[in-house]
């Protein structure tokens, strides 16, 4: 079942679908560094990037379980059955 599902899924790899923006980027600096402009910062400022830091977000999962267990109160149980028909007697 499993092979079916990544046979119907794949598709052949088509790299004119996609280009690399950092290259292209790098590119148009190194061009204008050559033509003697100056460089700005913000043009060369990395794009911001969604990739989570995967030990942060361990963490506050690990930190949310725990303040979660915490905050729940130990409710005492009630006697056992046996304990209330002794008591009964």
């Amino acid at each position: 079942m499993a092979q079916s599902i990544v046979q119907h899924l794949s598709v052949s790899f088509e790299h004119t679908k996609y280009q690399d923006d950092y290259r292209n980027r790098l590119q148009q600096v190194i061009a204008k560094k050559i033509q003697g402009e100056e460089i700005l910062k913000n043009e060369v400022a990395h794009p911001k990037s969604n990739v989570l830091d995967l030990i942060s977000a361990l963490q506050a999962s690990l930190d949310a379980l725990d303040n979660k267990s915490s905050s729940k109160s130990i409710k005492p149980k009630g006697k056992r059955k046996k304990e209330q028909n002794s008591m009964i007697s």
